[in-house]
């Protein structure tokens, strides 16, 4: 969520010059349910962040008014409901993004001063934690005006959280990241980390951090948190003698892997050639499509691209949809005239998919092809091309 309607609609926001007066009512918002439907398994839980930046930079994303999001578990639909309509998918290709990154790991000042330097110039950055396990507190330090991130434990001795630790090592899920997005700093914060009764230099300064759980987050500082750069890049968060079995089993913080950043394109995306595929299945997890081209008269692609869309991570669920997907880059590699491909996977035997329609788009030349006499394809526990 946090990705897409804050981090993605602010730097789009940014490249375009969107008045933010607008964002409230939805008109300048992106939508995370065009993005998180089609990676939840058809669950109301979370999904990785690579996938959701890998279709923003592939797909772009629409706006909430053309596919609204509704933070609403108690009806399947806000968190199933894929979007069907090809009409849509064109708009989201408008806002398409440029590139993903990131920043060098937050225990080098290199990465620090990055970090900084992005936030300064109007960048707002994402990372991932296990929230529920923070131990927040007020800020003695501050006068208790604000609560900030003083470590992991949440209150639990560190004895505790190893026994927690190896339980997950056997599988059990205790340490659920959530995605999180800062949105500025302060150098000028002191939080005494190491409770020895001193400010350390490198227990100076601090990321505001916005939780995308809102005003209703009552440990946070509605909504928002102070998170410490010392906490962040593990120098206080786990004791020293500890950190090669917690490292061993996931990283909490960002000692090595930095902040995330993502960057739009400066005007809305024109794509050169788009597809526009019509395709249904009882249940769409057994689903993935992929684009390719080749020379005229050749029956297999030279080259093939997947998308990031309809990779069989949409759940049990059956769907019917037309969708557009942008052919501009797998195109451009082979010289013309070009022969363009549609291949279809279905991974699972009983339920089959069966695509009615693939029409190419050249938005250049402004000329179509349809692909006529091998339709519909249909494909069960195989893979079948057009």
């Amino acid at each position: 969520f946090s990705i897409v309607y804050y981090q993605a609609t602010h730097m789009l926001g940014l490249y375009r010059n969107w008045k933010q007066g607008k964002r409230e009512a939805g008109i300048n918002t992106l939508s995370p349910k065009f993005v998180y439907n089609m990676f939840n398994g058809g669950n109301a839980g979370g999904v990785w962040p690579y996938d959701v930046y890998r279709l923003l930079l592939a797909h772009g994303c629409c706006l909430q008014r053309h596919f609204k999001y509704v933070g609403d578990k108690n009806q399947k639909k806000h968190y199933q409901e894929w979007c069907t309509d090809a009409a849509i998918w064109r708009k989201a290709l408008t806002n398409r993004f440029r590139r993903a990154g990131q920043t060098k790991g937050l225990i080098s000042t290199r990465g620090l001063n990055e970090a900084k330097q992005l936030l300064v110039n109007g960048w707002v950055l994402q990372f991932s934690s296990p929230i529920d396990y923070w131990d927040i507190r007020p800020a003695k330090e501050h006068n208790n005006e604000f609560k900030y991130a003083h470590g992991l434990y949440n209150g639990k001795s560190f004895k505790e959280r190893i026994k927690e630790v190896k339980e997950y090592r056997k599988g059990s899920h205790l340490f659920c990241y959530h995605s999180m997005t800062i949105v500025g700093y302060d150098d000028t914060l002191k939080f005494d980390l190491n409770e020895n009764g001193k400010i350390e230099e490198k227990e100076k300064g601090a990321f505001l951090v916005a939780n995308s759980w809102g005003t209703d987050w009552k440990r946070g500082n509605k909504g928002f948190m102070w998170a410490p750069y010392g906490v962040l890049n593990d120098k206080f968060a786990v004791p020293k003698k500890y950190r090669k079995l917690v490292y061993g089993t996931m990283r909490f913080f960002l000692r090595d892997s930095g902040l995330t950043w993502l960057q739009p394109e400066t005007k809305p995306y024109k794509p050169k050639v788009v597809a526009e595929i019509a395709f249904n299945n009882k249940q769409r997890n057994q689903v993935r499509l992929a684009l390719g081209v080749g020379k005229l008269g050749e029956s297999r692609p030279e080259r093939l691209s997947m998308p990031a869309a309809v990779n069989y991570l949409g759940g049990a669920i059956a769907v019917e949809a037309r969708l557009v997907l942008d052919f501009s880059e797998v195109a451009l590699f082979i010289n013309k005239p070009t022969r363009y491909f549609l291949c279809v996977f279905d991974n699972s035997d009983g339920n089959q998919t069966t695509v009615t329609d693939f029409i190419v788009a050249d938005e250049e030349k402004g000329k179509v092809i349809e692909c006529k006499g091998q339709l519909p394809i249909i494909v069960d526990q195989n893979k079948g091309w057009a």
